[in-house]
């Protein structure tokens, strides 16, 4: 093997490889290793992890998968790449010691990024529209699932997929609310929010009145409007 000298290009052919055998499963590639670190030597391999959407992945299987790709790329160039693949979730909640390495080291090299804060916005503008309706009352649940799929985005930014309300609500007070990253009121604003869509969503005489319905949709719009400017 020899030194690596035009890592950009190997990490376009891993991409466009991966891109290939995946499509819309692949979420991102990180390199790691002693190429992310830079002390990497001629018998190194080039680390990747590829993070796939699905909820679990056998990386034995997958790596078995894609070893004939690793072949011919080798027998190419001369270039050995050790693609290590996972599911988004194993990576955001696995405390094995690889992870935590490959956490510390990572180079992001390319990501999907989904439309989740466009997604949280169609949800506020049907809020806004719903309030002006005979039937204002569905502007609370547009409201909580513009704060609802907001939140996914933020939570897919570190590999967190979740499509429960309580993962969500958790996960999203561990990772931003915790350490102080976003204000405590917006996850008290999320409860609010959500209580109300129960009530609204599920009890046979749940209407609330308009002055609730537009302090939903206020709260919704305070917290896009934080996201956007601090995040997108």
């Amino acid at each position: 093997m020899t030194i690596v000298t035009n890592l950009s290009a190997v990490h376009r052919d891993v991409t466009d490889m991966m891109q290939l055998v995946y499509g819309d499963r692949l979420v991102k590639i990180v390199l790691f290793g002693s190429y992310a670190r830079g002390d990497f030597h001629e018998d190194s391999d080039v680390d990747y992890l590829i993070v796939l959407a699905d909820e679990v992945v056998s990386t034995f299987t997958e790596v078995k998968h894609i070893s004939p790709l690793k072949t011919d790329y080798y027998l190419t160039t001369g270039i050995v790449i050790s693609p290590v693949v996972v599911a988004a979730s194993q990576l955001a909640e696995s405390m094995k010691p690889f992870f935590k390495e490959v956490r510390k080291d990572k180079k992001l090299i390319c990501e999907r990024r989904p439309t989740y804060l466009q997604k949280a916005e169609r949800y506020l503008g049907s809020a806004k529209l719903l309030a002006a309706s005979e039937y204002p009352n569905g502007a609370v649940t547009d409201s909580y699932y513009a704060f609802f799929w907001a939140i996914r985005g933020l939570l897919y930014e570190k590999g967190i997929i979740t499509k429960r309300h309580s993962g969500l609500k958790d996960m999203f007070g561990l990772h931003y609310v915790k350490g102080g990253t976003i204000p405590k009121h917006f996850a008290e604003d999320l409860e609010i929010l959500y209580d109300r869509r129960q009530l609204v969503d599920y009890d046979v005489d749940g209407e609330l009145p308009i002055e609730e319905i537009n302090e939903c949709i206020r709260k919704a719009e305070e917290f896009l409007a934080f996201v956007t400017q601090k995040y997108a």
